[in-house]
């Protein structure tokens, strides 16, 4: 594969401390629904959801990806580096 480029977008979340050390992260309002990853391969712009284990999109994560996806885009939600590699082989 030629051509191609992508940035992990950081939606860790805003840490909550209490006495100097932090007890819990919450939700970024500015971030929910962000893929994990943003690409643009030969292209065309991706967007990529990582998931592990039974880990699924959220309802966030689906409107942003419809909305994505009616914007030209496309998106793949993936596994494992095999997943992603599949998925990628069968976009170019």
């Amino acid at each position: 594969m030629h051509g191609g480029w992508a940035r992990k977008i950081h939606v860790t979340g805003i840490p909550v401390a209490n006495g100097g050390k932090i007890v819990r992260w919450r939700k970024n309002p500015k971030m929910v629904g962000s893929p994990d990853v943003i690409a643009c391969l030969q292209g065309i712009a991706h967007r990529i959801e990582v998931k592990v284990g039974s880990d699924k999109e959220s309802q966030h994560q689906v409107v942003d990806r419809q909305n994505f996806e009616r914007s030209g885009g496309k998106s793949m939600v993936v596994v494992s580096l095999d997943d992603f590699l599949s998925q990628v082989q069968k976009e170019v």
